[in-house]
C-alpha cells in the first residue's frame, strides 16, 4: 500500500517514515494541512513552528564540523532565550 490512503495519509508507509525522520533530523521542512479527526483545518509548518532553525548551504550538508558548530550555536541559543525569558518573569 503506498502512502496515500482513502482518508488522508498511511502514516505507517516507507515513505511518511522516511520523511518524519529526516524532518525530526532537520534535513527537511515539512508543511502540513488539512482536517484532523474533529474535522477541523490544521495548518503546520516545521520551519515557522520550530524553535531553532539554522540554514546549513547545501554544500556543507555533509560536513560534519560545519553541521556540529550550527547545532551548538542552536542549543545555546535557545538556552539564552530560555534565560531570558525567565528574568523577565521576575
Amino acid at each position: 500500500m503506498g502512502p496515500e490512503v482513502k482518508k488522508g495519509l498511511n502514516k505507517k508507509s516507507t515513505l511518511i517514515e522516511k520523511i518524519k525522520r529526516s524532518v525530526g533530523l532537520g534535513f527537511a521542512i515539512a508543511h502540513f494541512y488539512g482536517k484532523n479527526s474533529n474535522n477541523e483545518d490544521i495548518d503546520t509548518n516545521t520551519a515557522k513552528d520550530s524553535l531553532y532553525t539554522k540554514n546549513v548551504p547545501s554544500d556543507s550538508t555533509k560536513k560534519q564540523a560545519i553541521i556540529k558548530e550550527k547545532g551548538k550555536a542552536g542549543i545555546n541559543q535557545i538556552l539564552l532565550n530560555k534565560k531570558n525569558i525567565r528574568m523577565e518573569k521576575k
